[in-house]
C-alpha cells in the first residue's frame, strides 16, 4: 500500500528497470500536461487569462479614462457638500456644549449646597457631642442620666439621714464628768483608801471608753462626709440642688445634640438625593456630548459629517484606481501587438496539450496489457502465502490495476479493502505481497537475500509466531536477514540451530 513500493514493483516487471518505469513516465507526462492545463491553472489556462486581459483591457481603457471625469466632478459636488455639513456640525456642537455646561453646572450647584449644609450640621453635631461629653453624664442619654441622678440623690438623703442619727460627741463627758466628781468625793473619805482607788480607776476606764467611743463616732463622720464629697465631686457641684439643676440643663444639651444628629443624617440623605439628581442630569447631557452614538443634532450632524467623509476617501480612492488603471493600460497599439503574440503562444500550447495527453492515453493502454499479465500470477502467489500467514483464514486476493489489494475471508461471499482490515491482518497481506513479488521477479536461480527491517513491529504474538516459520521456510532457498529492535524474534528463535541471532553494537 506505498505508491513508491508500487512503482518499484511495476517497473522491474514492466521493463526490468527502476529508472525507465511505467509510473515515472507517466508521472512525468502527466506533470508536463498539468503544466499546461489543470483546472483554471496552467499554461493554457494562463495564456487564455491573458489573452481575455489585454482584451479586457483594451476595451477598459476608453471606460477608464469616462470614469476618471465622472469621479472627478462627484467628488468636486461631495466636497462642496462636505464644508456645508462641517459648518452645521460646529454649529450643533457648540450649542451641545454651551446647554450641557448651564445644565452641569446647576446640577453641580445643588449637590455643593446639600455639601455645605451637611458641613455644618456636621460641625454642630461635632460640637453638642464635645460639650456632652464635657458633662458628667457623657452620651449616657436623659433616661439613664435620670436613674444615675436619683439613685445618686437617695444615697446623699441616705448619707444625711446616718450623719444625723450619730450622738453629740458632748453626749461622752455627761458619764465621764459624773465619774470624774465621785472620785472627788471619794478623797475626802480617808478612812476609805479603797474607795479612792476604785474610783480612779472607774474614772480612767470611762475616761479610755469615751475616748474610744469619740474616736469611732468622728471615724463615722469622716466616712459619710467623704462619700458625700466623693458624689458631689463626680458632678463638680457643691450641693445636692446642684445636681437637679446640672441633670436638667444635660437634658437641654441632650436634645439639642439629638437635633443636631437628625440635622446631620437628613443633610447626608439631601447630599445622597443631590447626586443622584445630578447622576439623573448628566446621563442626558453626556449623552447629547456623545457625538458618535448619540440622538442629538450634533450627533446626527458628526454621522453625517463621517459618512461625508467615507464617500469623499471612496471616490477619491476610486479615482486614483481610474487613473492607475488607464496609466497602467499603456498604448493600445502595443496591447494589441501583445495580443497577437499571446494567441500564437495559445496555438502552440493547445498542440502539445493534445500530443500529451495521447501519449498518456497510449502508454496507459501498454502498461495495463503488462499488468493484466503480472497481476494474475502475484495475486495467486501472495493469496497462498497469507493463507499460511493468516492460518487459512484468508483463502483469494485480488490486485487491482494499481496493484491495491482486495482480499477475501474463507466462507466470505465478499471480499474487503485492505483499509478496512486490522493492523496486524493488513501488515500480514503486504508481506505476502512483498514475499510474492520476490518468488516472481526474483526466482531461485536468481536467488539474493531478502532484507526486512522490523517487518513484524506490529504483529501479535501468534503472528509474529506464523510469519517467522514462514520466512524461516523462506529461507530454504535464499537468505532473509532479519533486523529488529524487540527481544521476540531472537527469543523465538533461540533454540533453532537452523537460524543465526546476532546481537549488533552502537
Amino acid at each position: 500500500n506505498d505508491p513508491e513500493l508500487e512503482k518499484r514493483f511495476a517497473a522491474i516487471v514492466s521493463a526490468g528497470d527502476e529508472e525507465q518505469s511505467y509510473s515515472e513516465t507517466d508521472k512525468r507526462l502527466r506533470a508536463w500536461l498539468r503544466r499546461r492545463r489543470s483546472g483554471r491553472r496552467g499554461a493554457v489556462p494562463e495564456a487564455e487569462a491573458e489573452i481575455a486581459r489585454i482584451e479586457g483591457e483594451l476595451a477598459r481603457i476608453e471606460q477608464a479614462s469616462q470614469a476618471v471625469g465622472r469621479l472627478e466632478q462627484e467628488l468636486t459636488e461631495a466636497l462642496a457638500r462636505q464644508g456645508e455639513l462641517v459648518r452645521q456640525m460646529e454649529k450643533a456642537r457648540s450649542e451641545a456644549r454651551r446647554k450641557a455646561l448651564a445644565d452641569l453646572a446647576a446640577a453641580r450647584a445643588d449637590v455643593t449646597a446639600a455639601q455645605e449644609r451637611l458641613a455644618q450640621a456636621q460641625e454642630e453635631k461635632a460640637r453638642t457631642m464635645e460639650e456632652l461629653q464635657d458633662t458628667a453624664f457623657g452620651v449616657m442619654g436623659p433616661q439613664r442620666a435620670e436613674k444615675q441622678v436619683r439613685a445618686d440623690m437617695d444615697e446623699l438623703k441616705e448619707l444625711s439621714r446616718q450623719e444625723a442619727a450619730l450622738p453629740p460627741l458632748w453626749m461622752g463627758f455627761i458619764p465621764l464628768g459624773i465619774a470624774g466628781a465621785l472620785w472627788a468625793a471619794s478623797v475626802f473619805l480617808p478612812r476609805y483608801p479603797l474607795a479612792v482607788i476604785a474610783g480612779g480607776a472607774v474614772f480612767l476606764a470611762l475616761a479610755a471608753g469615751v475616748w474610744f467611743w469619740r474616736k469611732k463616732v468622728l471615724a463615722r463622720q469622716e466616712e459619710l462626709r467623704d462619700r458625700r464629697a466623693y458624689i458631689l465631686e463626680e458632678y463638680g457641684v457643691e450641693t445636692s440642688g446642684d445636681i437637679r439643676a446640672l441633670l436638667d440643663e444635660y437634658g437641654g444639651l441632650w436634645a439639642e445634640a439629638q437635633n443636631a444628629a437628625r440635622s446631620a443624617a437628613h443633610g447626608e440623605n439631601a447630599l445622597e438625593a443631590a447626586r443622584r439628581r445630578q447622576k439623573a442630569a448628566e446621563e442626558p447631557v453626556l449623552n447629547g456630548l456623545d457625538f458618535v452614538h448619540g440622538d442629538s443634532e450634533a450627533a446626527r450632524a458628526s454621522r453625517a459629517v463621517t459618512q461625508g467623509q467615507e464617500r469623499i476617501e471612496q471616490l477619491r480612492e476610486r479615482r486614483a484606481m481610474a487613473e492607475g488603471q488607464a496609466k497602467a493600460m499603456g498604448d493600445a497599439m502595443v496591447l494589441r501587438s501583445e495580443l497577437q503574440e499571446r494567441r500564437g503562444r495559445l496555438e502552440t500550447l493547445l498542440i502539445q496539450e493534445e500530443a500529451l495527453e495521447l501519449a498518456c492515453e497510449t502508454m496507459e493502454q501498454a502498461d495495463g496489457a503488462l499488468r493484466e499479465k503480472f497481476s494474475p500470477m502475484l495475486a495467486e502467489k501472495a493469496a497462498a502465502l497469507f493463507g499460511a500467514l493468516t492460518a487459512g483464514r484468508y483463502d483469494e486476493i485480488t490486485l487491482a490495476r494499481d496493484l491495491s489489494a482486495k482480499t477475501r475471508r474463507a466462507g466470505d461471499a465478499v471480499g474487503r479493502e485492505a483499509d478496512f482490515l486490522s493492523q496486524g491482518a493488513r501488515d500480514q497481506l503486504y508481506l505476502a505481497l512483498r514475499l510474492a513479488v520476490c518468488s516472481l521477479v526474483l526466482p531461485e536461480d536468481k536467488a539474493c537475500p531478502i532484507v526486512l527491517d522490523d517487518a513484524l513491529a506490529a504483529f501479535d504474538q501468534e503472528r509474529m509466531g506464523r510469519a517467522l516459520e514462514l520466512l524461516k521456510t523462506v529461507a530454504e532457498k535464499r537468505q532473509v536477514l532479519l533486523f529488529t529492535c524487540h527481544r521476540r524474534e531472537p527469543e523465538y528463535f533461540a533454540d533453532d540451530p537452523a537460524v543465526t541471532v546476532r546481537t549488533l553494537g552502537a
